[in-house]
């Protein structure tokens, strides 16, 4: 059964981009006003992200492609936008954070999470999304011929790194209720 939850990535990626768009978004353009358009302070879909890569790695990559891919096209891209900028953008997306990973395994030989025993890595884990968001910001940048300011840059990074938080605490809740909820069937 548990490899194909890694499928269930992508449908999980687009109910986070749903729960962004018609409750988070609101309230943070309440907040903060219109800059909520351009980088969310707490970005749901990137910790979905993080959590299915945490947790299935390369298998979830996949399902992650078309959530991303039909997430892009749904909530975030002008209507009238061509496909292929479509696909590459959802597909740039998906591929940020599990590129990162590899990049700092292959060519700095820092597996972050080689080596480590228990929960999971949190400092890793937000390490490797911080920087993937700023690769995927210049990434974007690019592809709609902007130049990527650094205040824009740390804003949707800090929106990453807290949605990636977000999602750690629900995912760590879980776990905790489901071992607590086996401990007390095991005991006598």
């Amino acid at each position: 059964l548990i490899p194909y939850l890694a499928h269930l990535s992508g449908p999980l990626l687009l109910l986070a981009f749903a729960i962004q768009s018609t409750l988070i978004l609101p309230v943070e353009r309440f907040l903060v006003g219109d800059i909520a358009n351009t980088a969310s302070v707490f970005y749901l879909p990137a910790g979905v992200k993080l959590v299915a890569f945490y947790v299935f790695r390369w298998k979830s990559l996949p399902s992650l492609t078309v959530g991303l891919v039909l997430a892009f096209g749904w909530f975030y891209l002008p209507e009238g936008t061509p496909l292929n900028i479509w696909l590459v953008a959802g597909v740039g997306s998906a591929l940020a954070l599990p590129l990162t990973y590899w990049v700092l395994c292959r060519f700095l030989k820092l597996d972050l999470f080689n080596h480590r025993q228990g929960a999971p890595h949190w400092s890793a884990l937000i390490l490797i999304v911080g920087l993937s968001s700023v690769a995927n910001g210049y990434a974007i940048s690019t592809l709609w011929n902007f130049e990527a300011e650094v205040l824009w840059l740390m804003r949707i990074t800090i929106g990453d790194v807290m949605g990636a938080l977000g999602c750690l605490i629900i995912a760590m809740l879980i776990l905790r209720r489901q071992r607590l909820t086996r401990a007390s069937v095991d005991a006598p």
